[in-house]
């Protein structure tokens, strides 16, 4: 069984204009990833019936509030409170040692702790995860996760640099932060010409949006979606809370593909 579920969509200067933002997770079998468990994460799951106990591997890409805001709480549900010491946690140094985001108690919880950097690899059961490099104002992530049938990368925050798509290279599923849209400008995010750009070079069988700032959200982000598809031609959909999408569906050996609303 293979799904890609999304608890949120928005990014840190919308956050006053939503309900928080859960990130995503991807589940490979019975294996759970959970990326960015930003604020209103548990609302989140349990409005979509998801125990976040089962969760096995979090991923947080940098220590931003949106990003990490309940990386403690995901880690208590995980071990039941540090009683059965589990799971796995990759991210930078600054989250997993730094005095403001994993709480010492949590970290000691965990099987195990990664602190990472970009091109550094970590096994987690039989999946390979990879860091990749980002542009942004703090100590940041991207991850790939790969899996017997696909890839899936993960841009995390950042802003478009030269090289950016070697980082990406065999993604078949990309997920962007996509902050901004068109004919816009930020040093430390992707804005939709970046990610256009990226796509047309990279060529993944599929582009999901999301960590939509302000801007994007004054009109439906589907729009967005569909100007990105018309100029790369690569399917892209915007993601929204409770999307659930089949990644196995988007394996190089298979060419159907399906998606489905919670």
């Amino acid at each position: 069984m293979y799904k890609l579920i999304f608890l949120g969509d928005k990014g840190s200067d919308a956050l006053p204009y939503s309900n928080g933002n859960g990130g995503f997770i991807l589940r490979v079998n019975d294996f759970s990833f959970h990326f960015d468990p930003g604020p209103g994460t548990l609302t989140k799951a349990e409005g979509l019936g998801i125990n976040l106990a089962n969760t096995n591997c979090v991923l947080v890409s940098h220590n931003h509030l949106t990003h990490c805001n309940d990386l403690n709480l995901v880690v208590n549900l995980m071990t039941s409170n540090g009683m059965d010491s589990r799971g796995f946690l990759i991210s930078t140094n600054d989250v997993i040692y730094g005095e403001d985001t994993l709480g010492k108690k949590q970290r000691g919880y965990l099987a195990r702790a990664s602190s990472i950097k970009p091109r550094e690899v970590v096994m987690v059961d039989t999946f390979m995860v990879s860091g990749l490099k980002t542009k942004h104002s703090v100590d940041c992530l991207g991850f790939k996760v790969s899996t017997e049938h696909f890839n899936l990368v993960y841009t995390g925050d950042t802003g478009y640099f030269n090289g950016i798509e070697k980082e990406y290279a065999d993604a078949n599923i990309l997920i962007a932060n996509c902050v901004k849209g068109f004919n816009s400008a930020d040093e430390n995010n992707l804005t939709a010409d970046d990610v256009v750009r990226i796509i047309l070079d990279v060529k993944p069988q599929l582009v999901i949006l999301t960590h939509f700032g302000k801007s994007l959200l004054q009109s439906p982000q589907m729009y967005l979606a569909r100007e990105i598809y018309r100029r790369t031609k690569i399917q892209t959909i915007a993601a929204r809370d409770g999307l659930i999408i089949d990644p196995f569906s988007y394996s190089p050996e298979l060419k159907q593909k399906s998606l489905s609303f919670y």
